[in-house]
């Protein structure tokens, strides 16, 4: 079973061939459990066993007893070394259980690496790694050099360029910014650690995708009334619906000349009550529909509202007097 294995890796010689079949048993060791175990494979011995693909398909690897790491991107030829972990794999040396991509079995070891590491030179290096997910742990590491974020933004996936915007750094935060997958910009506006200079940008964004997921995100009562004040009205209907809007804001809303903005509003349990009276009388339908589902139900809302034009609004109506509803 073994000599299968070292013949299925092309470029050996006959002494290679010996040794590879040593280093293939002393790895079935680490990797094997005790029998009756359920123990799962390690991490450090499925990063054994890659060592020793490596050096069984001739790449650049660590000599047997030297250290544990094993680096992708020293690998020299990484078509070999995939046959190699067929091999392994079929002769159950690696679990089949495992991606089957080569890559992926060091990609804990190497994300673990890109989201920690302190060294410019080695996040610049792990940035350009084949793996998209080594990439965004890269992106998200605050030692992630300026240079390294900007380059991160121009990445084919976009797990990388969130990841720009995942980081806690202020100064990742600039670099997402200058995003122009206005995505990027959005999960930046998410965050809740925003600081006041990013806030004010995020403000004047042209696009409103990105005021709305600040609008909805926000637990800023002064960022949400500029937000309420927006150009468009879907960014002040997410204002609406966020609950740390002032209720002078919300009733502001709730006479937008826009009727889904009113409508949102009308979900709020903190109108004032000639609000809801109000609301229940709009020339829309979306509001009189909202104001029979925000609670707490209005009985005198109800009676009012169960002969109305629409038959929607008219039905909802009818039903919530059938549940026995408090007098407002």
């Amino acid at each position: 079973m073994h000599g299968q294995l070292v013949a299925s890796v092309p470029g050996l010689g006959q002494q290679q061939r010996a040794a590879g079949r040593e280093q293939v048993r002393a790895a079935r060791k680490l990797v094997e459990p005790p029998r009756g175990s359920d123990a799962e494979v390690t991490t450090t011995s499925e990063v054994v066993v890659v060592q020793r693909c490596c050096q069984l398909a001739g790449s650049v690897g660590q000599p047997v007893g030297g250290p544990l790491e094993a680096d992708p991107l020293r690998i020299a030829q990484p078509r070999a070394w995939g046959q190699a972990c067929a091999s392994l794999r079929s002769q159950r040396l690696l679990p089949r259980s495992r991606l089957p991509c080569d890559a992926a079995l060091l990609s804990t070891t190497i994300v673990k690496e890109a989201a920690s590491s302190q060294s410019p030179a080695r996040l610049e290096i792990l940035s350009t790694h084949r793996d998209k997910a080594v990439r965004a742990a890269v992106a998200q590491n605050p030692a992630t050099p300026t240079p390294v974020s900007l380059a991160l933004l121009g990445d084919k996936h976009f797990l990388p360029r969130y990841g720009v915007a995942e980081n806690p750094d202020p100064r990742a935060w600039a670099v997402a910014l200058q995003a122009s997958d206005s995505g990027v910009r959005v999960m930046l506006a998410q965050r809740q650690d925003l600081d006041a200079r990013t806030i004010q940008v995020v403000l004047g964004d042209a696009e409103r995708e990105v005021r709305q997921s600040l609008a909805w995100s926000t637990k800023h009562m002064a960022v949400l009334a500029r937000l309420a004040r927006d150009e468009h009205k879907l960014v002040r209907a997410d204002a609406a619906l966020n609950g740390a809007l002032s209720e002078d804001d919300l009733e502001l809303l709730a006479r937008d000349r826009v009727a889904n903005v009113r409508a949102c509003a009308a979900q709020s349990t903190r109108l004032r009550p000639e609000t809801v009276l109000r609301l229940a009388q709009d020339r829309s339908y979306m509001p009189r529909y909202e104001i029979l589902l925000a609670p707490p139900d209005r009985r005198d809302v109800a009676e009012f509202l169960q002969h109305d034009t629409n038959a929607l609004v008219a039905h909802l109506a009818r039903g919530r007097l059938n549940q026995r509803l408090p007098e407002g």
